[in-house]
């Protein structure tokens, strides 16, 4: 059995696990169960090299806890500032973690004093898994928090100190419960206007539903989302949306984005009878489903004969769609899917808008999906982070493509590029793509003593 357990968004997948399982996977990861112009790297150096000006090696590592230190979450600065957000151990559980990197590689000690800032939320485990920044330069990260008996979605909002943001709900941190179980919040995305959207999912009382909620910039919820004609007199406004994918079954949203219209583009996962399919949901602007978007505002495709998801989301300048996820072939590939504006499949893309590469020989799963702006490409390439097996554990994998969905052979001769960090398991959860082409991933190695530290590495475009 391959199992891939991604500590982002308390997920789990592939290899015959059950669904509960593959939403409920906790921590599981940590103990293996399982963008300048492209196409050139400059000074003779190939595209697709591990950059030598960061941390002299191209990889950085750093230790927060004491063990179970993940990264699944980056975003650039304005300023080149490079921030990775997840989750560190302390004495008995797992807090909120930010770090921040300066453009060379080292820790930015004027953030959290150290370059390291954790946050205890709930009353045990608590991730973060996502992380946007503000046009103010406030950070905001997103994820989960524990309860008593489950989960809600988590908010917190620190300023360009790192010091928590006392103007966002007076602590910096808001809860949601949304359902009456276990509530994920797995990705978070800031308006044009500063509300900012987070998307996951809730429990229903029966399954697990697409999530979607938004707040103001003080961290209140945004009653004006999805409210209905008869809120507030014959309806509740709670600034949440929910929605129903696979029927009486499980359906998660792990990423989302917005469009230039201010449309939402929610991407994950939804159940059927006997597996799981990438799912996409858009909706507009206050909410509601997009019906001009395959007519119910919901698109279900099966790509492999097994289990199919979905996990990052990117906008194309021509607004089309990219999705980059997993897909079980002969074993778990890399799967690229690109929908034109309308919903449909983009026949020009790879076979009928579906790309599925297999990175090693065994199971390989891709978490994340950037376009890499590019001279002679308008509409970008397509770059894609995830992970790769390997005879030992996993290493750090990427693959870049061209428009068409080919592989882009400027990018390390192959289009490929696998990294170990550590002698074990590497996994690569997030890419950026900085202003200069150059491409960061970010994730986890487990390290000679079994514990994990967040992970970067830089590549040349």
């Amino acid at each position: 059995m391959n199992t891939y357990v991604k500590h982002k968004g308390i997920k789990s997948f592939f290899g015959g696990i059950g669904i509960l399982s593959l939403l409920l996977g906790l921590g599981a990861a940590l103990y293996g169960c399982g963008g300048g112009g492209g196409g050139g790297g400059g000074g003779g150096v190939a595209a697709g090299s591990l950059d030598t000006s960061f941390n002299t090696t191209g990889i950085v590592t750093t230790a927060i806890g004491g063990f179970g230190d993940v990264a699944n979450a980056v975003a650039i600065q304005s300023d080149g500032k490079i921030v990775a957000a997840g989750s560190a151990s302390n004495s008995g559980n797992y807090d909120f973690a930010l770090v921040r990197y300066k453009t060379d590689g080292s820790l930015d000690t004027s953030f959290g004093a150290t370059g390291k800032v954790t946050t205890p939320i709930g009353s045990g485990y608590d991730y973060a898994n996502a992380v946007a920044i503000q046009s103010d330069g406030k950070i905001v990260a997103a994820g989960s928090a524990s309860n008593s008996s489950n989960y809600d979605f988590a908010l917190v909002r620190y300023d360009t100190e790192g010091l928590l943001d006392t103007s966002f709900n007076t602590t910096g941190i808001v809860i949601i419960a949304i359902g009456s179980g276990y509530d994920y919040a797995n990705a978070v995305v800031i308006q044009s206007g500063g509300k900012i959207v987070v998307a996951g999912t809730s429990y229903n009382g029966n399954d697990y539903d697409f999530t979607l909620a938004r707040y103001n910039t003080n961290g209140s919820l945004d009653t004006s989302f999805g409210a209905s004609v008869l809120c507030p007199i014959l309806s509740n406004c709670t600034g949440i949306v929910t929605t129903d994918i696979g029927g009486s079954s499980n359906d998660s949203a792990k990423s989302v984005a917005i469009q230039p219209d201010g449309k939402i583009v929610a991407v994950g996962y939804a159940s059927n009878s006997t597996d799981t399919d990438f799912a996409l949901v858009r909706y507009n602007a206050g909410g509601s489903l997009d019906t001009s978007f395959n007519i119910t505002g919901i698109v279900i495709i099966a790509i492999g004969s097994g289990y199919d998801a979905a996990w990052s989301v990117a906008i194309q300048p021509d607004g089309k769609i990219v999705v980059a996820g997993s897909a079980r072939i002969s074993s778990n590939d890399f799967a690229l899917v690109r929908y034109n504006a309308d919903g449909s499949l983009d026949t020009n893309f790879g076979a009928n808008g579906m790309v599925t590469t297999a990175i090693s020989s065994d199971s390989d799963a891709a978490y994340a999906v950037a376009i890499q702006p590019d001279d002679n490409q308008p509409n970008g390439k397509i770059v894609v982070a995830g992970v790769a097996s390997n005879s030992t554990g996993h290493d750090f994998a990427l693959a870049r493509y061209n428009t068409d969905g080919t592989l882009d052979t400027s990018f390390n001769t192959t289009g490929i590029v696998t990294t170990a960090i550590g002698s074990s398991d590497d996994y690569a959860n997030a890419v950026a793509i900085q202003p200069d082409g150059k491409i960061v991933a970010v994730g986890y190695t487990r390290n000679d003593g079994g514990d994990e530290d967040f992970a970067l590495a830089r590549y040349l475009p």
